[in-house]
């Protein structure tokens, strides 16, 4: 006997909210409750935040490191 395979969770990012403002549009997320929309920050901020925080992990972990591989 075959099991129901476990519900997923599309998350979807859109980086124009009009997107979801028509009638069509609408009524296809209500039928697909699978999808979780998400709306980034008009402003760049989100991203420069993202390179910040790369950018630490880089200066604090990785180049002061010591690794014996690359896997390490």
């Amino acid at each position: 006997m075959l099991q129901a395979a476990p519900p997923i969770e599309v998350p979807l990012i859109m980086f124009i909210d009009a997107t979801d403002k028509a009638t069509s549009v609408k009524r296809w997320f209500e039928r697909h409750p699978e999808y979780r929309i998400h709306f980034p920050p008009r402003s760049g901020s989100w991203l420069n935040e993202v390179e910040r925080f790369f950018a630490e992990i880089t200066e604090k972990q990785i180049r002061r490191g010591v690794f014996r591989s690359a896997a390490a």
